[in-house]
């Protein structure tokens, strides 16, 4: 992991690309894996993920997008809660309508999964903000006139889920903030995450001047 900070900066998209890469198979492995992205020490390569998501190019974009959702899929609650608080909601905004049927297929289902993190931990009106706020819904929208008929039913299924009346009745409820830090780690651990066989992150703070 120590080299991985001077691949991601390297100058070739190849280069970049494999890197992520291999993050996304550290983030497909297990608990204790996808702790590692969270030690204090690996800060700026999550923060390099979240960045690349919308920023990179499109070879190079594909590949953090697999970490993210990567992490959303198999980590814990905590994790999830992590990637949110730093802008991770708005990344994946920036790639559900792409025209790649399997990025946008993955990126649904990590954005569904993120809604049932929120329901579950009482925080659904923040993070549907944080969605709308994003273009969220309007791309989730647009996604019913995709090519694909699963990306068109899974679009359909989060809409119908998550954002009907009852769901949006709050909307123009401001969600609790904490200025304009990024914040990494565990910042309310469940009794999910108190019980679990893994070693909690220790909370950081992301201070890199990200471009969302």
């Amino acid at each position: 992991m120590d080299y991985i900070p001077k691949l991601l900066e390297n100058t070739k998209n190849s280069v970049r690309r494999e890197a992520y890469w291999l993050l996304s198979n550290i983030a497909a492995g297990n608990s204790d894996q996808i702790a590692t992205l969270f030690l204090r020490s690996n800060r700026t390569i999550l923060c390099s993920i979240i960045k690349a998501v919308q920023h990179e190019a499109w070879e190079v974009r594909k590949e953090a997008v697999w970490v993210v959702t990567n992490i959303v899929s198999g980590g814990k609650d905590y994790f999830v809660q992590s990637l949110v608080s730093n802008k991770a909601i708005q990344a994946l905004c920036s790639v559900v309508d792409m025209h790649d049927t399997k990025i946008s297929l993955i990126v649904l289902d990590a954005i569904e999964t993120i809604l049932k993190v929120a329901e579950k931990l009482g925080l659904m009106i923040e993070y549907q903000r944080y969605l709308d706020e994003a273009g969220g819904i309007e791309k989730l929208e647009e996604c019913q006139s995709h090519a694909s008929e699963e990306v068109y039913e899974k679009s359909l299924q989060i809409i119908d889920t998550f954002f009907g009346e009852e769901e949006l009745e709050h909307e123009n409820l401001a969600p609790g903030t904490e200025g304009n830090r990024f914040v990494f780690g565990a910042p309310d651990v469940t009794k999910e995450s108190a019980d679990a066989n893994v070693t909690i992150p220790e909370p950081l703070q992301c201070t890199e001047n990200l471009q969302f």
